[in-house]
């Protein structure tokens, strides 16, 4: 259980990365095309 729930964690924090980097080249593309 600890185990998984620090795997979830670290995942979670890699997902978060992921998430900003795509809400950033979104907010890009949308500057570019306004």
């Amino acid at each position: 259980m600890g185990l998984s729930s620090c795997f979830d964690r670290r995942y979670h924090k890699k997902l978060e990365k992921v998430a900003k980097k795509v809400m950033a080249l979104e907010e890009s593309q949308v500057q570019i095309i306004v």
